[in-house]
């Protein structure tokens, strides 16, 4: 039974990564398409792809902020990446936090700075990682 509970939880996680790579694949994507002529997606597409980068940036400064702050919970998943990001970044929490933030109000009103969009851009690379790491230790757990 630990096994298959093993094994769902690897999933679960993997699952988990790969909605947050598509989450900054789609948001990047869509703030692309705010400044081309060429429209791929529709404008709701492209509002709710913001609205979920938004979203996702909101919690990953919980996260980040749960480093800081006592009484503060974050999802293990999202934990783990501000790690990394801490990591890659070279920054502080209290630092990331603030870059966030900058992140999510910039989204709300339907930009990004290069800033931003490098945040994205390195969130979903480490979620990339993360996630395949778990798919490579799920597919040997079954093999």
């Amino acid at each position: 039974m630990i096994i298959m509970t093993d094994k769902w939880f690897l999933s679960k996680d993997a699952m988990k990564g790969l909605e947050l790579v598509t989450v900054c694949a789609d948001t990047l994507f869509a703030l692309e398409q705010i400044g081309s002529k060429e429209k791929v997606i529709s404008k709701d597409e492209i509002q709710s792809s913001i609205e979920k980068g938004q979203l996702l940036l909101k919690k990953l400064r919980v996260a980040a902020e749960s480093r800081i702050k006592k009484g503060v919970e974050a999802d293990p998943m999202l934990f783990r990446l501000v790690e990394d990001l801490l990591k890659e970044l070279k920054v502080s929490p209290s630092e990331l936090t603030k870059k966030a933030l900058k992140a999510e109000d910039e989204l709300g009103k339907a930009e990004a700075s290069k800033e931003t969009v490098a945040l994205l851009e390195t969130l979903s690379s480490i979620a990339k990682n993360i996630t395949g790491k778990r798919i490579v230790a799920l597919s040997s757990s079954i093999h």
